[in-house]
C-alpha cells in the first residue's frame, strides 16, 4: 500500500480540520452499515493553500459542501469509502441547480466536494443522492441558512489586524 507524500498528508489534515472546525451544517445519516457524513461551510473559511490544492474558489458568496461515506460498524477505523454522489440545490426563491461534485482522494479516503453560490440570509435546500458501495442508494435533504460577512465587519477585522501589527 502506497502512502501519500508529506505535502498531501498535510493538506488532508488541514482540509479535515477546516471542514470540521467551521462547518455551518454537519450531520451524519445512517444507512445500513454505512454512515454518510455531510457538511457545508462558507468557502471563505478555508485557508488559501487548502483552497488552491482542492481547486476550490474562496469567496464570501460561495459555499462548499463535503460528503463522505464510512463503515458505520467500525467508525474509528473507517476510511472514507468510494461512492457515487449527486447533489442538487433549491433556494427559497425557486432557483434550482445541480451542484458539480468532485472526488478528492486524501490519506483518509475519498471525499466528495462541491461549490455553490450563496446569498445573505438565503435558505438553501440540498437534495443528496448517494449510491453506496453495496449498490444501495440513500437520499436525504438538508436545509441551511447562510449569512455572509458584511463589509463593515470585514473593515473592522482588517482594522483590528492593522492595529495589532502596528503595536507589535
Amino acid at each position: 500500500m502506497s502512502t501519500l507524500p508529506p505535502a498531501a498528508r498535510a493538506f488532508a489534515a488541514l482540509f479535515a480540520i477546516a471542514l470540521t472546525g467551521s462547518a455551518d451544517a454537519d450531520q451524519v445519516i445512517l444507512a445500513g452499515e454505512y454512515a454518510i457524513h455531510f457538511s457545508t461551510l462558507n468557502s471563505d473559511f478555508l485557508g488559501a493553500a487548502i483552497a488552491v490544492h482542492a481547486g476550490i474558489a474562496r469567496a464570501p458568496d460561495r459555499g462548499l459542501l463535503e460528503v463522505s461515506v464510512h463503515d458505520a460498524r467500525h467508525p474509528a477505523l473507517s476510511k472514507a469509502l468510494p461512492a457515487q454522489v449527486s447533489v442538487s440545490l433549491a433556494t427559497a426563491d425557486g432557483r434550482y441547480q445541480t451542484v458539480e461534485i468532485r472526488p478528492v482522494v486524501m490519506e483518509n479516503g475519498i471525499r466528495y466536494l462541491g461549490s455553490f453560490p450563496i446569498a445573505d440570509g438565503e435558505v438553501a435546500e440540498f437534495h443528496v443522492h448517494v449510491d453506496l458501495p453495496d449498490g444501495s442508494m440513500q437520499y436525504f435533504r438538508h436545509r441551511q441558512r447562510y449569512h455572509l460577512p458584511h463589509q463593515a465587519d470585514d473593515a473592522l477585522t482588517r482594522g483590528a489586524a492593522r492595529a495589532a501589527i502596528a503595536t507589535s
